[in-house]
């Protein structure tokens, strides 16, 4: 019986040891703001307050503006995304100083990648200065407004092509149209044409692969899902498991369409005002550079590949959103339609980029719904 007894004993305080290490590995950050005599909101052992976004019960940006909603009345105030500490500013001129005054000290975005596990990553959004800075003086020409306005005919001819869709659609039903699959076709063909050099036909094609990966890029998984809880409680668990932002698959199939359609352009000379050929110039230019300050090909792959990501669900989204809004609107709509055919008429029905930054009140609106 003694023995029995000193097992159990042993057994409590085994677990009572455990638990208070636990413990306090979850609640070992906590007490940051309370130090530093910040504002904060009273977090949840391990998930902070990020318990409904890692539950999947809420979305990142309802989180967020629940927790600036209860620290009004003060000019910033702390949070934790699980056990990380977060300052959220509320202060305009707090704000300003940071993105503009004093940018050159907040230039990381705070986003956790490893480069080696996902060759597709390395995109000026998520590196870390001095990379960043030395990388984005090297690729902002190719993104210059003279040459996106070059692509504004490849951008067009996608629009007639997304016209020729929706009325394909409504002959098969003329009473319901998917605005938001036709809007994501458009965005696709847009990318494939402008970031890729590609002519896909996705809003004819249903079976794309590019329409395919694409959707597999932004679509939800359990593994995405273990990736970004893994992320919220501590990079070094990703190191170990190697789990990836995107999928393989897709990030592979992204990376041979990039270098087949850079191979053939170098191989036959062929020129075209878009993305692709940017950033080959920028390669190019900068072969006689030193090795730790050229392009690598793999970067200028990232970046492309980059160009996709940022455009096809984020444009596709607002499009959409904005269509729905202006449907149940129809004052709003009305006078954006009218805007366009008096500005259609002093441009004598040409539609091109001046035609486009005159249109101000389309403008307004489609940013009150981004």
């Amino acid at each position: 019986m003694l023995i029995f007894a000193n097992f159990w004993i042993d057994f409590i305080i085994l677990i009572t040891v455990l638990f208070s290490i636990i413990y306090y590995y979850c609640t070992s950050t906590f007490n940051v703001w309370k130090k530093l005599n910040v504002p904060y909101i009273r977090p949840i052992p391990l998930f902070g307050n990020y318990l409904r976004v890692a539950l999947g019960i809420e979305n990142p940006m309802e989180t967020y503006r629940k927790i600036y909603c209860e620290l009004a009345g003060f000019k910033y105030g702390g949070m934790f995304q699980m056990r990380t500490p977060y300052l959220m500013i509320r202060d305009p001129e707090i704000i300003n100083n940071i993105l503009i005054k004093d940018f050159s000290y907040f230039t990381d975005r705070g986003i956790y990648v490893d480069f080696k596990t996902e060759p597709l990553s390395e995109v000026l959004f998520l590196m870390n200065n001095p990379r960043w800075k030395k990388f984005r003086s090297k690729l902002s020409p190719a993104f210059s407004s003279g040459k996106l306005k070059q692509m504004f005919n490849q951008i067009e001819k996608c629009g007639h092509d997304m016209i020729n869709n929706i009325f394909a659609e409504l002959k098969k039903n003329p009473n319901d149209i998917d605005m938001r699959d036709v809007v994501a076709k458009y965005s696709m063909d847009v990318i494939g044409s402008c970031a890729f050099g590609l002519t896909l036909n996705v809003a004819s094609d249903d079976t794309s692969l590019f329409r395919k990966y694409g959707k597999t890029a932004f679509g939800p998984s359990i593994l995405y899902f273990i990736r970004e809880i893994c992320v919220m409680i501590s990079p070094a668990i990703l190191k170990i498991l190697r789990l990836t932002f995107f999928p393989s698959k897709t990030t592979a199939f992204f990376g041979s369409v990039f270098k087949e359609t850079k191979t053939y352009r170098e191989q036959n000379n062929v020129l075209r005002n878009d993305i692709v050929h940017a950033l080959i110039q920028a390669h190019q230019s900068d072969e006689n550079s030193s090795k730790d300050e050229t392009l690598m090909e793999s970067q200028i792959l990232s970046n492309a590949f980059g160009f996709f990501a940022a455009g096809f669900d984020t444009t596709s989204t607002s499009i959409s959103y904005c269509l729905y809004e202006l449907a149940l609107k129809k004052n709003i709509q009305d006078r954006v339609r009218e805007e366009i055919k008096l500005t259609k008429s002093k441009y004598n029905g040409v539609i091109d980029n001046e035609f486009l930054n005159d249109l101000h009140y389309l403008d307004m609106v489609i940013a009150g719904n981004k």
